[in-house]
């Protein structure tokens, strides 16, 4: 079964969105066969779409994964600019 899931983070700040691209690029290369995450920047936004051949379960970890890094890189530079 195929199953996709398409996420969109929108910010008026460009430089937020750039680092949160930078930051999941390195992790969407060398997927597994099956496995297709693509990511764009669309209208000062980032879209990410992750599509899965496997299970569901295995799409819904991916996307979980993916959110976790937002997650952190967003904390990561809450305490850069804390910093600052």
């Amino acid at each position: 079964m195929r199953s996709k899931v398409t996420v969109e983070l929108t910010s008026c700040d460009r430089k937020l969105i750039k680092a949160l691209y930078d930051a999941l690029h390195p992790d969407n290369v060398d997927l597994p066969k099956g496995l297709h995450i693509k990511m764009e920047h669309v209208n000062g936004g980032l879209r990410l779409e992750v599509e899965s051949e496997f299970k569901i379960e295995t799409l819904i970890s991916t996307v979980e994964e993916m959110l976790e890094d937002i997650h952190s890189a967003l904390a990561s530079m809450d305490v850069v600019k804390a910093d600052a």
